[in-house]
């Protein structure tokens, strides 16, 4: 994937220039929005020493940490509505209304 995301971002660089107009006439370049991966494609680029090991350990890393903390505030919330019935029955009581 990230061999195929790199050759995908080489060939765009050289065929496919962002250009817009100025307000004076001229031509300019566009910046666009990046998605993640393409920046560290880039920056791997531009730097060899930031290997595709490198690449996948820090989209590891945002993949996973992301889903461990979003379990981990969770399980804390109905930890905490488990050890506290009257708040519990206070919030039950605002999501029946809801469904």
């Amino acid at each position: 994937v990230i061999k195929d995301k790199k050759a995908e971002i080489i060939a765009n660089r050289k065929l496919n220039p962002v250009v817009e107009t100025a307000p004076d006439g001229s031509p300019m370049l566009r910046k666009k929005r990046k998605a993640f991966l393409e920046l560290l494609m880039e920056y791997h680029l531009k730097d060899p020493t930031f290997t595709e090991e490198d690449i996948r350990e820090e989209v590891d890393t945002f993949m996973f940490e992301g889903h461990d903390t979003t379990a981990m505030a969770l399980s804390w919330a109905l930890y905490s509505l488990g050890s506290h019935p009257d708040i519990q029955k206070n919030s039950s009581g605002g999501t029946d209304g809801i469904f």
